[in-house]
């Protein structure tokens, strides 16, 4: 019996290594390729702890952030047969998400500390419209008319 409850016990940590620990989401979703190469996976998890480290400056953590994509895309050279591109691109998309999730972590953190930081993949998506909408007359929808520029504002 004592047996049984020891081989439960091997197996359960084998099968579910980080229970009762906080794994990051990205390394949760990558970890099916990191047998392609266990080097890159090594390092795509030292890089993660990088980035998700509060401790380390601004710089250090960007660092991390772009190494860990660049770790995740690096597994998809691995890939030995040309009809798997389907696992390429799904680890091309989570490369995509995380540099967007962690541009936008260090961008408020940026904002928190006060000093600059320029994003690649933030400035990548869909920009928000933040001109006044004008309508072919001239005029501002829903303001008053502008000045002819010749009139130089009389």
């Amino acid at each position: 019996m004592l047996l049984w409850i020891i081989l439960l016990l091997c197996l359960f940590v084998i099968l579910f290594p980080t229970f009762g620990g906080k794994k990051n989401r990205f390394l949760r979703e990558v970890h099916p390729y990191s047998g392609l190469d266990p080097h890159t996976w090594e390092l795509l998890q030292n890089h993660l702890a990088e980035f998700e480290n509060p401790k380390s400056s601004l710089e250090q953590r960007a660092g991390g952030l772009y190494k860990a994509i660049e770790d995740i895309r690096n597994l998809g050279l691995f890939i030995r047969r040309a009809d798997d591109h389907e696992h390429q691109e799904k680890l091309e998309s989570i490369a995509l998400q995380l540099g967007v999730e962690g541009e936008t972590t260090l961008f408020t953190t940026a904002q928190k500390q006060g000093v600059y930081f320029f994003p690649k993949y933030l400035n990548d998506l869909a920009p928000e419209s933040t001109e006044t909408d004008v309508n072919p007359t001239g005029k501002a929808i829903g303001e008053g008319h502008f000045p002819d520029p010749r009139s130089h504002g009389q």
